[in-house]
This record gives C-alpha cells, sequence and structure tokens, in this order.
C-alpha cells in the first residue's frame, strides 16, 4: 500500500468513488457488448408474445437466467401456464446442479462464502 493510499482518511473515500465507478463501467463493457443482441432477441420475442414494457425486465429479474428465460417466452399464453413455465425452467437450470459438481474439487480450498 502506498503512502497516499495509507494517508486515505474517511472524509476522502467519497473522492475515489468516481474512479472506482469509471473502472467497473470499463471491465463490464465487454459483457455489456456481448448481452445486447440475447437482449434485443428476447425483447423481439417478448414483444410478439404480447409482453409489457414492465413485464420483460421483471420476469427477466425474477429468472436470471439466459436459456430459461426464452423457453418462458416461448410457453407464455394467455394465461400463462405458470407450472409449466416453472417445471422448464427448473429442467433448463437444472444444468447447474452438474457444472457445480464438477467444480466442487477445483474451489474445495475456497472458503465457502
Amino acid at each position: 500500500m502506498s503512502i497516499s493510499q495509507a494517508s486515505l482518511t474517511l472524509d476522502e473515500a467519497p473522492y475515489r468513488r468516481p474512479s472506482e465507478f469509471r473502472r467497473g463501467v470499463a471491465a463490464s463493457t465487454p459483457v455489456l457488448l456481448g448481452i445486447i443482441p440475447y437482449a434485443l432477441v428476447l425483447g423481439a420475442q417478448a414483444a410478439q408474445k404480447g409482453l409489457s414494457v414492465v413485464e420483460v425486465p421483471l420476469m427477466t429479474g425474477m429468472n436470471f437466467a439466459g436459456g430459461s428465460e426464452f423457453a418462458a417466452i416461448q410457453l407464455w399464453t394467455s394465461p400463462p401456464h405458470i407450472l409449466l413455465i416453472a417445471a422448464i425452467t427448473l429442467l433448463v437450470n437444472s444444468r447447474h446442479f452438474l457444472m457445480g459438481a464438477a467444480l466442487a474439487p477445483f474451489l474445495s480450498h475456497l472458503p465457502r462464502r
């Protein structure tokens, strides 16, 4: 730690926030550029099914899992079959159980938190 960082007091801490924010934006931009095409396709499919501008972010916020969002949109009817959509979402995302079990030996040295 440099002397300038060590001498940073609590009063000066808020002045570092904009630079940290810019660093975070710069680090996340490549991921964001990769997500935009998927978001456009999901939005187009949601518009075809008649979902509103409020319903799509609500659905993606509650079901943050890529492929299952597309499956949920395809299964969407009026009224929606919630149990069917939930079951398909669980089925699509069950791959994470297998990936977690496969990665567990490589991550066992890390703390659980």
